[in-house]
């Protein structure tokens, strides 16, 4: 029986398929069709793809989610003359149409015509100030609660404004995307107004733009008393001392945050101790547990250097649910290495342990494992580009042989350590050097 017989169907997913037949077929599909992913999908056509895959759509009046990512990159001019032509006047609740060339007909075509949605994914697209006006337009009447607008040139477009006044009017949004997008002070300034409207937010995404501390602390002001916020994306801006001591400090409302990654930010020891701060505020609002929700910390590249290590590390016992500790390439000496081994024998829930590039010794990188064989969880530590010989490995092997660690990274091109340490360990170990 072919899926055109099959009258009751719902949902179908092509992801990454490579369709052997002429793509028409796809549009024998029962009209009973509510769900449709074509995510990463190629066809033998390649003239007259995109006209067909959206010509098609029009069919499916109950659709109610629909994802064409990665899917209608075959011709600008070809995808923006169907999508002119595209009814969908469904009930669409969730559109994904991401990574293509050119979507705003498609996608302009579809939010007027659909006040229910709820997820919009247009990211690394190219995009226009027209798109973002009927976005935002319509931003008033759907009830919008996941947007992706990463990679879509927002600032070269100066539409931060535009888009803060559609914020303004979705008070219910969850998760928002902005990321890689070049925005910078002014245009943080403007979004603000529009964040601070979002107040059941669990998710936002700013990485990879050019926030300094003067756009760190707008935003700040903007989630201030946020409460249900549980993901915190800042990566790879410029926020410094001043803005990581902005962000934390407007956070402390999120008791229930999980996710925080800072890094590549030069938030020095100053922000490192604000972030320290943060987590020693937040677990007193847990008494029982005594104990933050935090779960990922990612402060790789951020010149924290001793002093921050040791504040952080006298925090660290109060991150009893923390999976994943990245503070990698912060200059972090010997010195410190009894402190943060103490903190870590609190992090019982450990799974990946980074503190790659920094300056510890073989004697501080046993120490550091004394207070990991209380992490049970362990499975992967990495300790590339530190100063670890050979005749440390025994005492590794000592303390971390009745943990179940996976992966051990240590230093690289000297692949005779690698079976040295298995050699040592009671369990089997992939040692990557």
């Amino acid at each position: 029986m072919g899926l055109k017989e099959c009258h009751a169907l719902q949902s179908l997913n092509l992801d990454g398929n490579y369709f052997p037949l002429h793509i028409e077929q796809l549009w024998e599909l029962p009209k009973s069709i509510q769900h449709l992913s074509v995510n990463n999908v190629s066809s033998r056509e390649t003239t007259n793809t995109a006209r067909v895959l959206l010509q098609g759509l029009n069919r499916y009046c109950n659709l109610k989610t629909l994802n064409l990512e990665n899917t209608l990159d075959s011709d600008v001019d070809e995808v923006r003359a169907s999508g002119k032509n595209l009814k969908l006047d469904a009930k669409l609740v969730e559109l994904r149409i991401g990574s293509n060339t050119n979507i705003c007909d498609i996608a302009q075509a579809v939010i007027e015509n659909n006040h229910e949605l709820k997820t919009l994914h247009c990211q690394e697209n190219t995009v226009d100030l027209k798109f973002l006006g009927i976005l935002v337009e319509n931003m008033r009447q759907c009830q919008l609660v996941d947007l992706n607008l990463s990679s879509i040139k927002l600032h070269k477009l100066c539409g931060a404004g535009l888009l803060s006044e559609g914020l303004k009017h979705c008070p219910q949004m969850k998760i928002i995307n902005l990321s890689t997008n070049e925005l910078d002070s002014n245009d943080f300034q403007l979004l603000s107004e529009g964040i601070q409207t979002c107040k059941h937010l669990v998710k936002l995404n700013l990485s990879d733009n050019i926030m300094d501390s003067e756009g760190a602390t707008c935003l700040a002001k903007g989630i201030n008393h946020f409460c249900e916020i549980k993901s915190i994306y800042l990566e790879k801006n410029i926020i410094g001392s001043n803005g990581a001591a902005a962000m934390m400090e407007a956070l402390k409302s999120s008791i229930y945050l999980e996710c925080v990654q800072l890094q590549f930010n030069r938030i020095g020891p100053e922000g490192a101790s604000a972030v320290a701060d943060w987590i020693t505020s937040t677990s007193k609002r847990h008494p029982k547990q005594n104990s933050c929700f935090l779960r990922t910390l990612n402060l790789a590249d951020n010149q924290i250097y001793m002093n921050g290590t040791a504040v952080l590390a006298g925090a660290l016992q109060f991150c009893k649910n923390l999976h994943f500790l990245d503070m990698s390439n912060n200059k972090i000496d010997s010195e410190s290495a009894d402190g943060l081994a103490c903190g870590l024998q609190r992090c019982t829930q450990l799974h990946i342990l980074c503190l790659d590039y920094n300056n510890f010794d073989g004697e501080s990188a046993i120490i550091l494992t004394e207070g990991l064989k209380y992490c049970q969880s362990l499975k992967t530590l990495s300790l590339l580009g530190n100063k670890i010989g050979t005749t440390d490995l025994a005492g590794m092997a000592e303390r971390l042989k009745h943990v179940h660690i996976k992966t051990l990274y240590l230093k690289k091109r000297e692949e005779h350590l690698r079976q040295e340490l298995m050699d040592q360990m009671s369990v089997p170990i992939d040692v990557a050097v």
